[in-house]
C-alpha cells in the first residue's frame, strides 16, 4: 500500500492540484479499488437429471468432451438391463443414451471415458461376466466392442479410467488381481492388444503400494503419475510406459490419507491431489507435490468448507484447480471450490440436495470455458455446469480528477 501511495505522489497531475488530506484519502482508496480485480460471482446450473430409468442413474464419473462439442459420460447403474449406460450430452443438456450394459459385455463402467485420436471413447467396466471387468470401446453412435476381458491373473476391478500416452496406446490400472492379488498397471491399444506391465505389491519397499483406485496422469516427462490407497494412508508413485514402479511419497495421516481422485498436473510442472481424509481436521486435505515427491498440504477441509474430496482436481484457464468435496458445505451435500497453487480457498458452490448431492466425479473444462460435472444424488443424479472463477478487469479509466 505504501509503495503503490509513493508511486501516486510521483503522478504529474496530482502533484500539480495539491489534493487535502481527506482528499488525498479518497483519490487512493478510489485508485486502490480501480485496479484490484474484482470476483464476478457464479452461476451453477443443473442441465440435466437422470431418472433411472432408460437414461440410467448414478453417475459416478466426470465427463469427457467429444470431438463434436458433445459431453459423454456413464452411469454406474439403470437403464433398460439395470447395468449402467453410455450417453452423450449437449452443453445444453439434451441427453441421448448411447449403450446399455447388461453384465454380459460389464456392468459398472468405472472412471471417466477418455477420448481417442480416431474420435471413439475408451473405458472401462469393475465387474462383468467374469467378475473383473473389462477394457471396451464405444463409438460416438453407440456400438460398442468390448477389447479385452480381465481373468484376475493379469488385474480385476479396473477402478479409475484410461489415459492416453505420448504413443497413442491407452495405460490404467486395476484394484485387485495380478501376481500379488493387490492391482496392476496395463497397456491396451486401441484395437484391443493387452500388455500386464506391472503388479503392485503392498509388501514391497515401501509397503502400501497397493489398489490404485484413480486414474493416472501423463506428466512431462512422459511418465505416469498416481495414487495408491489401500494398506496404511496410501502412496503417490510414477511408474514408466515400461512398467518401471517408484513410490514417491507414503502418506501420514497429518498431511492426508486415502488419496481416492486423479493428480492434476499444474502449469508449474507440479501435481496436485486430495484425500479423502487426514489432514489437520481429519477431513481431508489439497496438497501439492513436486514430481520428485515432496508433498505440501495447501488446505485442510473442514464442515463449512465441505469434506472427503473424492475427485482429483481439474485445472482452469486462470490456473487454478477445481474441485470438489462430497459431504458437508452449507447446504451438507458437498461443495465445489477454487484452489490457487499457493493454497488460496474460495468456495464456489453448496450442494442442497435438490440440485444434487456426493459430486464424486472430476470436473472437466469445456470448449465453451465453463466446467462440467456429474453428481450421483439428489434423485437418481444429475449434471452441472459451472463458470470458473472470473475477475472483472481493472478500471484503469475511472480515476477521479
Amino acid at each position: 500500500m505504501l509503495q503503490e501511495q509513493e508511486k501516486a505522489m510521483n503522478i504529474p497531475e496530482l502533484r500539480e492540484h495539491k489534493v487535502s488530506f481527506p482528499g488525498a484519502v479518497l483519490f487512493f482508496a478510489v485508485m486502490l479499488m480501480a485496479f484490484v480485480p474484482a470476483r464476478i460471482a457464479q452461476t451453477f446450473t443443473t442441465i440435466y437429471s437422470f431418472t433411472g430409468a432408460a437414461d440410467g442413474g448414478g453417475p459416478m464419473w466426470g465427463l469427457v468432451q467429444g470431438t463434436d462439442g458433445s459431453f459423454y459420460g456413464t452411469t454406474g447403474d439403470g437403464g433398460t438391463s439395470h447395468g449402467g449406460t453410455v450417453f452423450r450430452i449437449t452443453p445444453t443438456g439434451s441427453l441421448t443414451t448411447l449403450y446399455n450394459f447388461d453384465g454380459v459385455d460389464g456392468v459398472t463402467s468405472s472412471g471417466e471415458l477418455a477420448l481417442g485420436a480416431d474420435g471413439n471413447l475408451y473405458g472401462i467396466t469393475a465387474n462383468g461376466l467374469t467378475g473383473f471387468g473389462t477394457v471396451f470401446q464405444v463409438t460416438p453412435a453407440g456400438v460398442l466392442t468390448t477389447l479385452h476381458t480381465f481373468s484376475g491373473a493379469d488385474g480385476g476391478n479396473p477402478m479409475g479410467g484410461l489415459v492416453s500416452g505420448n504413443d497413442g496406446n491407452f495405460y490404467g490400472t486395476t484394484m485387485s488381481g495380478g501376481a500379488s492379488g493387490s492391482g496392476t498397471f496395463f497397456r491396451i491399444t486401441p484395437s484391443g492388444t493387452f500388455a500386464n506391465l506391472y503388479s503392485f505389491d503392498p509388501d514391497g519397499t515401501p509397503a502400501g503400494s497397493a489398489a490404485p483406485r484413480a486414474a493416472l496422469v501423463l506428466g512431462n516427462d512422459g511418465n505416469f503419475y498416481g495414487t495408491t490407497t489401500a494398506y496404511g494412508a496410501g502412496t503417490t508413485f510414477m511408474i514408466t510406459p515400461g512398467g518401471t514402479f517408484t513410490t514417491l511419497h507414503t502418506f501420514q495421516y497429518t498431511d492426508g490419507q486415502d488419496p481416492f481422485g486423479a493428480l492434476a498436473l499444474g502449469t508449474d510442472g507440479n501435481f496436485y491431489g486430495t484425500t479423502i481424509d487426514g489432514g489437520a481436521t481429519g477431513n481431508g486435505v489439497i496438497f501439492k507435490m513436486t514430481p520428485s515427491g515432496t508433498v505440501t498440504v495447501l488446505h485442510s477441509f473442514d464442515s463449512v468448507d465441505g469434506i472427503s474430496p473424492w475427485a482429483g482436481l481439474a485445472l482452469g484457464p486462470d490456473g487454478n484447480l477445481y474441485g470438489s468435496t462430497t459431504m458437508a458445505g452449507a447446504g451438507g451435500s458437498g461443495t465445489l471450490f477454487e484452489i490457487t497453487p499457493d493454497g488460496a480457498f474460495t468456495l464456489l458452490h453448496s450442494f442442497s440436495g435438490v440440485d444434487g448431492y456426493m459430486p464424486e466425479g472430476a470436473l472437466l473444462l469445456g470448449k465453451d470455458g465453463n466446467f462440467y460435472g456429474t453428481s450421483e444424488g439428489g434423485g437418481r443424479g444429475a449434471i452441472f455446469r459451472l463458470p470458473p472463477m472470473r475477475r472483472a478487469l481493472p478500471r484503469r479509466n475511472q480515476s477521479p480528477r
